[in-house]
């Protein structure tokens, strides 16, 4: 009987340990009674969330940072295998020299590049004047005025287009305004004027070599026409009174390469 106490006590003493809740741990709660987990949670899930971010944008700037080197280093060894070619020494050939020949490159680029761009301003410049009627020969192009005009009109019409009433010096150039001359009404007036002596507008340089009609120039008559009907070919200016009304020819300087 005595054995059958002792098991009944050690029951009591070893009985089953009341269970945990299985919520877990009881939130703990703030003055107000209010539970603080939540916050806490959210505090933790936001500073989480800002170091993830800042990671993901350093090692974004390390990429750009490593792709920059990696785009340097593999410059350099272009320019190096470039002197190379250029049989250039090792001591030619130490970064100070090979940065020096890419500086260089790179103003002789940008040199390159301003070029081509006042190249296509003039091209696109040419395309419209061609549109518009300019005919182009030996880097210059031409344009016959669609109305006519005393002489001091024609230079200001001329003027006001961005170019200057033609001056011709050779016979090749000669030609070619006959047959422009061929397309205007009454004729065409060129840049040359009598003053002490012929001499042509857009420079005051004085004649060296005409084209003249026979029997001219007058001397009373001060400026120069190409006339319209002329027969002769390579003789076919005229000088006449500056108030008779001429189409003016105008010239517009371009590059030779651009026109033929």
């Amino acid at each position: 009987m005595e054995d059958s106490d002792e098991s009944d006590e050690d029951v009591e003493i070893k009985g089953p340990t009341p269970a945990k809740d299985a919520a877990g741990p009881t939130p703990v709660k703030d003055a107000a009674g209010k539970s603080t987990f939540d916050t806490k949670t959210a505090v933790i899930l936001w500073s989480s969330t800002v170091m993830f971010a800042s990671s993901a944008i350093l090692c974004t700037l390390y990429y750009v940072y490593l792709n920059k080197i990696t785009q340097t280093i593999q410059s350099m060894e272009t320019i190096r295998s470039f002197l190379t070619i250029g049989n250039y020494t090792n001591e030619e050939m130490n970064d100070t020299a090979v940065l020096g020949v890419a500086f260089a490159l790179v103003k002789q680029l940008e040199s390159t590049l301003k070029e081509m761009e006042e190249i296509e301003e003039n091209m696109e410049m040419i395309k419209e004047k061609i549109k518009s009627g300019w005919k182009g020969f030996q880097g210059h192009l031409y344009y016959i005025s669609e109305s006519t005009m005393i002489y001091p009109e024609a230079i200001l019409e001329c003027e006001d287009l961005d170019s200057v009433l033609a001056p011709i010096f050779d016979l090749e150039t000669e030609h070619f305004a006959e047959f422009m001359t061929k397309f205007s009404r009454t004729g065409v007036w060129i840049g040359l004027q009598k003053k002490k002596e012929w001499t042509w507008v857009h420079d005051n340089s004085t004649l060296k070599t005409g084209f003249w009609k026979g029997g001219a120039p007058s001397s009373k008559e001060m400026c120069v026409e190409i006339e319209k009907d002329c027969t002769d070919k390579g003789k076919c200016w005229n000088s006449i009174s500056c108030d008779q009304t001429k189409h003016a020819l105008c010239r517009l300087d371009a590059n030779p390469q651009w026109i033929s």
